[in-house]
């Protein structure tokens, strides 16, 4: 009789969070504010880190000056060229003096922006690996933040059985910490390759829904 085929079989793992990023920053300077710790609750746009971005503001300040002098030079170097009291070459550096003090001062706005760090997404910090006064180099990792919302396991499942598997299949995860209860979850991924050493793939199963006190790790 044609029938669905059931496969049991326990596999061990860990949970582990689907959505984890890294904090970095992009501007290397003297850490002035921190706010956050491991186990808080972030939001979407707030607020994390801020370097000191005196320098960068002063900069930023000349740079705007000098704009604003480059645009008055082109423009009377226009009027200028239509009076045919200066070449046309004359008028191109001038321009050229004008759009590279533009790149200039935009380039300082996008560095200013760096120096305020905000949460991209709604999660949790897992990790925090500075502290405040701290001067740190450029990409260096400050923050580590998680959507504890979609917990994840990966397990291995043989060769044999990774053909009759599909996205959305129905598994079961227990978890010790919680009395080892099963819990129902799905199938998420099917990893494409096959380990040679262990003839076996991996599968990636979300706990659907996440029970209460579950944690990646």
């Amino acid at each position: 009789v044609p029938g669905r085929l059931s496969y049991t079989a326990d596999r061990a793992g860990s949970l582990r969070a689907l959505r984890e990023v890294r904090i970095v920053n992009q501007e290397e300077g003297r850490l002035t504010e921190l706010r956050v710790r491991e186990g808080d609750r972030v939001t979407a746009d707030q607020v994390l880190v801020r370097y000191d971005d005196r320098i960068l503001r002063a900069q930023l300040d000349k740079a705007a000056a000098t704009l604003k002098q480059a645009d008055l030079e082109d423009r009377r170097n226009r009027q200028l060229k239509d009076k045919g009291f200066i070449s046309a070459d004359a008028l191109s550096r001038a321009t050229t003096v004008l759009e590279v003090a533009r790149a200039e001062e935009r380039l300082l706005r996008v560095r200013l922006q760096h120096m305020t760090i905000t949460a991209s997404f709604d999660g949790v910090v897992s990790q925090r690996r500075v502290e405040p006064g701290n001067v740190t180099p450029r990409h260096t990792h400050l923050l580590t933040v998680i959507d504890p919302s979609l917990l994840v396991t990966d397990v291995d499942v043989s060769e044999l059985v990774i053909p009759y598997l599909k996205v959305g299949d129905v598994a079961e995860v227990r978890i010790d910490a919680l009395g080892g209860k099963l819990h129902p979850g799905k199938i998420l991924r099917i990893h494409p390759a096959i380990n040679p050493a262990t003839r076996a793939g991996r599968v990636e199963v979300a706990l659907n829904p996440v029970p209460e006190g579950a944690r990646a790790g």
